[in-house]
């Protein structure tokens, strides 16, 4: 018997992927952070490892959005090198 993994959907393209495949955001009062445990209590965004998705998050300001505050561009510069890992 497989051991379940769980789905969730990426905020740019609406696919559904394994949670591990994802890369999650949590915000900590200034600024969304990425969990790379996956593990903070705080409730998180996911988006793709795909650079087209990171690259249109960022140009229509995605997380600004979600959020409501002003986001730093240096958020998207963190999640493109965490994705080429």
């Amino acid at each position: 018997m497989s051991k379940h993994i769980p789905q969730r959907m990426c905020v740019i393209c609406r696919k559904m992927s394994d949670k591990n495949e994802l890369i999650r955001l949590i915000f900590d009062g200034s600024q969304p952070v990425i969990d790379m445990k996956q593990n903070k209590l705080q409730r998180g965004v996911y988006i793709c490892r795909n650079p087209e998705c990171i690259e249109k998050a960022q140009r229509r300001k995605i997380f600004s959005k979600i959020y409501k505050k002003n986001i730093s561009e240096q958020i998207y510069e963190e999640i493109k090198e965490y994705a080429a890992r």
